[in-house]
């Protein structure tokens, strides 16, 4: 594939360069560059990894920030196929997750958290509180086993 062209990540149709979206599968095509620098592997764009959930609002945000620095994500709604939550703290049917092509999680999962604790340094504090074992409302100390802090009640998770 050469600079003029670009590819569909899933049937491997190749296009001419202004062309934006596969005429077949209805999905975005790839540059040479995207597939060169390791951002998006063709062969396995179909096998999706969930690298982050929460609320639609903040994912699209991350989402956007991955899009800028070139990982091509999707926000799906994180439900296992029984209709029970995927995570696994069960936070609700308001949940979503940014997915990415398998080839490219771990490297966009790095960018993401940093985008994160950039956009939500609240979300850093809190996860650092819960870990050192302390509520992150009241500062009560919490067994992890506890769903709910013992003290002021704040839901932290199973």
């Amino acid at each position: 594939m050469d600079e003029s062209t670009k590819q569909c990540p899933e049937c491997g149709a190749e296009y001419y360069a202004h062309i934006e979206v596969c005429g077949s599968c209805d999905v975005k095509l790839l540059s040479s560059q995207d597939i060169s620098e390791g951002r998006i592997n063709p062969t396995s764009i179909s096998a999706l990894v969930c690298i982050m959930e929460g609320p639609i609002d903040r994912l699209k945000e991350i989402s956007h920030g991955l899009d800028l620095a070139g990982f091509e994500s999707r926000i799906l709604n994180a439900k296992s196929e029984d209709d029970g939550d995927c995570c696994a703290t069960g936070c609700g049917s308001d949940t979503f997750g940014i997915y990415l092509s398998q080839s490219v999680a771990e490297k966009a999962a790095s960018v993401a958290r940093d985008l994160q604790n950039r956009m939500y340094p609240e979300i850093a504090e809190m996860e650092d509180q819960i870990s050192q074992g302390n509520c992150p409302a009241c500062g009560h100390s919490i067994e992890f086993a506890l769903k709910e802090c013992p003290d002021c009640g704040l839901y932290i998770g199973a």
